[in-house]
């Protein structure tokens, strides 16, 4: 659909420029369509909650946790990277793909490293929509 969207606006674009013997090269064409995901391509997850709410902990603590991932669709979603920015979240276990209809556990540990309220990221980086699912790790410090 979008790479329909995309090819009408190219044509709307040459023509209305009044130059329609010319075509995008296929060059143009290849980078454009490209940087659309393919939806035929696209794993369809879900995550069995968004966000670890922990509240209160102190400094001197360490969560171990986990979350489950859903595929919900035909496709097999491939698990390129699972991350986070910050070095108190370590990632423990992970899986490099999940078939149609399965599930996956991801296990992690936080351990932060100041006071106040954090808010982290784990990303999980594959074919799904976006290139990326995030799950979110937030509460307070003491």
């Amino acid at each position: 659909m979008r790479k329909l969207f995309i090819g009408s606006a190219l044509l709307a674009l040459v023509t209305a420029c009044g130059t329609r013997e010319k075509q995008p090269s296929p060059e143009i064409r290849n980078a454009v369509t490209s940087a659309i995901p393919d939806s035929a391509q696209t794993a369809n997850i879900t995550l069995s909650r968004l966000k670890n709410p922990f509240g209160s902990m102190s400094l001197s603590e360490k969560i171990t946790d986990t979350f489950t991932i859903f595929n919900n669709g035909p496709r097999t979603f491939y698990i390129h990277e699972v991350s986070s920015r910050c070095d108190c979240v370590e990632v423990l276990s992970s899986h490099d793909s999940i078939p149609p209809g399965k599930t996956a556990v991801v296990r992690y540990a936080f351990s932060p490293q100041k006071k106040g309220f954090t808010r982290q990221t784990i990303l999980l980086i594959g074919n799904c929509q976006n290139g990326h699912y995030p799950f979110f790790i937030e509460g307070q410090v003491n």
